[in-house]
């Protein structure tokens, strides 16, 4: 499980450098932004889980061809 977040938070910072909004976000801000998803994931409520991604989310999946760009496939998903 560690090796998994720190994988997650190299993309996360990875993607903030190009980002057109420049934001900071502490390793703790990610940390808990993570354990709020990964129990949403528990649930297995998806209502729950797309409150966590924002109206313009773009979600890069494992194997992914293209990215998921609008918030009905990132559900679907």
């Amino acid at each position: 499980m560690h090796a998994f977040r720190l994988f997650v938070i190299v993309l996360l910072l990875g993607t903030a450098l190009f980002a057109k909004q420049s934001f900071a976000a502490s390793e703790q801000d990610i940390t808990a932004a993570l354990d709020r998803w990964q129990k949403a994931v528990e649930t297995g409520k998806v209502d729950g889980i797309m409150k966590l991604y924002g109206k313009d989310a773009v979600m890069i999946y494992t194997f992914a061809q293209s990215p998921l760009k609008d918030r009905k496939h990132i559900e679907d998903y």
